[in-house]
């Protein structure tokens, strides 16, 4: 009996030990420890990384949306400066020293800037949504959060030339009169478009914070769930070895076993 219980508890030992390098080598090979070794941490992991990929596609949506600005930031630079080329010809037009044939290639040079100037304006998309030319101005709305409330609203503008009234049909520069009233559309246009370039910039600034924010709650999340789930490769290599000295002692002890079984019955044998 003592024999077989001998043999048993090397058998055990043996197994266990197995078990225990499997685990291990698992851990290693990984380097995130088993759903067993911590079975509280592994809901707070997957929250964790959800809340990091909510983050991550956040920041994708603000990259979006700073892109999107910064093509209305650029167009309005544009657009500002055909403003103040078509605001020379209607000075040079309002002017009583100009000719007739004079302004008439003001007139003609206007229309062509103020078909650009709406060109321009159409230019800056998000998606298949005009941002500068967008007739009701509705805003867009992005997710910037990980939460389904975290959200930002990106204005859009109507600033074509037809809705500023700068266009060739409401403006005519071949006479002094309708040069006068062009040169009063024109600042109020060039106040129009200096203060949505201010909006624009402040809603870039907006949207870097946001994405600093992101970032930071990214890197957080990051650092707490390598803190949950990361193995410590140092012990676990450690765990390993002794994991491996077990077994080889245990198979040392399971062949001694039965090398004592076979020669106590080899000498009841001879007894007989």
């Amino acid at each position: 009996m003592q024999i077989n219980s001998s043999t048993l508890v090397s058998t055990a030992a043996i197994q266990q030990a197995q078990r225990d390098i499997s685990s291990s080598v698992k851990r290693i090979s990984t380097g995130v420890k088993l759903s067993q070794d911590d079975p509280a941490s592994v809901g707070a992991s997957v929250k964790l990384k959800a809340d990091i990929g909510s983050l991550t596609k956040a920041n994708e949506n603000v990259s979006k949306g700073m892109g999107a600005l910064l093509s209305m930031d650029s167009a309005l630079e544009e657009m500002s400066s055909i403003l103040l080329k078509m605001r020379d010809l209607a000075e040079s037009s309002s002017s009583s020293l100009s000719t007739t044939s004079e302004r008439s290639t003001n007139d003609a040079a206007y229309n062509e800037l103020a078909s650009a100037f709406t060109a321009a304006a159409g230019q800056p998309k998000l998606g298949t949504t005009s941002l500068l030319d967008n007739t009701g101005a509705a805003a867009i709305s992005m997710r910037v959060g990980k939460a389904a409330t975290d959200t930002f609203s990106l204005s859009t503008y109507d600033l074509d030339a037809t809705t500023l009234a700068i266009d060739a049909t409401t403006a005519d520069l071949t006479t002094t009169t309708g040069a006068a009233t062009a040169l009063t559309a024109l600042d109020t246009a060039i106040d129009t478009i200096s203060q949505t370039q201010g909006k624009v910039g402040g809603t870039i600034n907006t949207l870097e914070s946001l994405t600093s924010v992101n970032e930071a709650s990214i890197l957080g999340a990051q650092t707490t769930l390598s803190s949950i789930s990361s193995v410590d490769m140092a012990k676990e290599t450690a765990v390993l070895a002794a994991a491996q000295i077990r077994q080889s002692a245990a198979a040392a002890m399971f062949a001694q076993s039965n090398t004592m079984s076979r020669d106590v019955v080899g000498y009841l044998l001879k007894a007989v």
